[in-house]
């Protein structure tokens, strides 16, 4: 028969080792990477060519974000990470979409047209706005309502928070063409 001190070390111990899985498994889930699918443009924009920066300083609650240049997807974004791609000058739309989450940083998408101007790189912060209303679910479950933000910004200051802040993007095989 085991004493009650080892059995509540015993307990401690079991308690500790789920403590420490669900742990590192948090930090395996909001540890994401940005990953771009377009190809990521070198050198300077070509004339006939608009280059999009979207870039995140701040938090987009550890889930990333797809982001798509009218149906075509860019690639994930996620904190502290920037996508960058050529396009033709023109009107279009740019979409941020996160089809999950938790808590405040829920599911959120935002679409922002957009027109692109030849042989300039036009940024784009993107971000979470978590100050919306409660939405009940159910009397014992709310959630937050989530807005995904994309927001203009000049280039001399995006091109510093990017340089400052970001972590250029991994790119999949599909953007390394």
């Amino acid at each position: 028969m085991l004493s009650g001190k080892i059995v509540f070390r015993m307990m401690h111990m079991i308690l500790m080792a789920f403590a420490l899985c669900l742990f590192t498994g948090c930090v395996s889930f909001y540890t994401t990477k940005t990953v771009q699918q377009a190809p990521l443009p070198a050198g300077e924009v070509k004339a006939d060519q608009a280059r999009v920066c979207v870039y995140c300083i701040d938090t987009l609650g550890g889930i990333p974000a797809r982001i798509s240049d009218g149906d075509t997807v860019i690639g994930e974004l996620a904190n502290r990470g920037y996508l960058c791609w050529d396009r033709p000058p023109g009107k279009a739309v740019l979409r941020a979409i996160r089809p999950h989450g938790r808590g405040i940083f829920g599911a959120a998408k935002a679409e922002l047209p957009i027109e692109p101007s030849a042989g300039q790189t036009n940024y784009f912060q993107a971000g979470i706005d978590a100050g919306g209303a409660l939405q009940v679910i159910s009397p014992i479950i709310s959630q937050a309502t989530t807005t995904f933000t994309l927001i203009p910004r000049p280039e001399p200051q995006a091109a510093a928070d990017i340089a400052k802040e970001c972590k250029p993007p991994a790119v999949s095989a599909a953007g390394d063409k």
